[in-house]
């Protein structure tokens, strides 16, 4: 599934709202979030991203 950047946008702010502090988010191995400090994400590990 393709979304646009808007939809991504508005995605990535809600799964980072949802997330408490240190909370992780696990993405496949095909996707990646770019600019993800922009959602208070930062990389934890490959695929893996950890709210700040």
């Amino acid at each position: 599934i393709y979304f646009t950047e808007e939809a991504k946008d508005r995605i990535y702010k809600g799964i980072s709202q949802s997330l408490k502090k240190d909370g992780v988010l696990f993405v496949g191995s095909t996707e990646q979030i770019i600019g993800s400090d922009v959602y208070g994400l930062e990389t934890f590990q490959s695929f893996f991203y950890k709210k700040i």
